[in-house]
């Protein structure tokens, strides 16, 4: 009787990876007071900030090479310098396959 029983039950269909429930079953996440307050602040900063961005504090003729009084250019340019000379002592040219593979080598004998 229990392999009819078991023989019987109706299938249930594939509903594919990750999906364990049918849409009439789903869990209904709540929202809370925190998360509708959370959305609004987060909505009130992204206004903000697209009020700076449409109207900047300097034009375009003053925001251009304003930094170059400070020889801000300068010092980027030189630190990059530096990172690639250091980035270029770290790299050995002069490593070869023998020495890579020396450890592999036990003996020396040819018998």
């Amino acid at each position: 009787m229990r392999l009819t029983l078991s023989l019987f039950k109706p299938k249930k269909p594939h509903l594919g990876p990750g999906r364990y429930v049918k849409q009439g079953k789903r869990r209904v996440n709540v929202v809370a007071r925190w998360d509708v307050h959370h959305a609004r602040k987060n909505l009130e900063i992204e206004e903000e900030n697209m009020l700076y961005l449409r109207h900047p504090y300097l034009t375009l003729q003053q925001s251009f090479g304003h930094a170059a009084a400070y020889g801000k250019h300068k010092e980027f340019v030189a630190q990059k310098y530096l990172e690639r000379i250091m980035k270029e002592k770290k790299k050995r040219d002069d490593v070869h396959l023998e020495e890579r593979f020396a450890c592999l080598r036990i003996r020396d004998k040819w018998d």
